[in-house]
């Protein structure tokens, strides 16, 4: 079999011990056995996915800091653990109850929607402070500025 794609082309063979034999058109060659391929092919899907719904978490988290800019100074996106961190630092010092109920609000409408189904997210918000401070939660090359 020849899948072709404008001038370029894969050469696909298969044998009874379930390995697949890729060839691709510089000569470049593979073997994977079909678990392997259906995990590759599996997790190529998962990344589509992902991205998608990390898009829209960022468009999501954009709107909900912006509705909010009298209370929110800064907002970040950033990984933590196994998965994403929403930080937000607030612009007054002194605990806000209202504005933490809506933060979890957010953090459990993010949790139960089936569109971050692939998204594991956790909420944080900090006092105004420095970048030294907020800084401390962030990875520099894995962190979104939502506002």
């Amino acid at each position: 079999m020849v899948v072709r794609q404008e001038t370029a082309y894969i050469r696909l063979k298969w044998d009874d011990k379930r390995h697949l034999y890729f060839e691709a058109e510089d000569r470049d060659k593979f073997i994977k056995t079909v678990d392997e391929a259906i995990a590759a092919c599996r997790a190529y899907e998962y990344k589509g996915k992902f991205k998608g719904q990390f898009n829209k978490l960022i468009s999501q988290l954009r709107n909900w800091a912006i509705s909010r800019q009298d209370k929110v100074e800064k907002a970040f996106l950033t990984v933590r653990d196994s998965g994403l961190l929403f930080l937000v630092v607030r612009k007054s010092i002194p605990y806000d109850d209202d504005f933490e109920n809506e933060l979890i609000h957010l953090d459990a409408e993010v949790a139960n929607s089936s569109s971050f189904s692939e998204i594991d997210l956790e909420v944080l918000a900090l006092p105004n402070c420095g970048k030294d401070n907020y800084g401390s939660f962030c990875y520099p090359d894995y962190t979104v500025n939502i506002l």
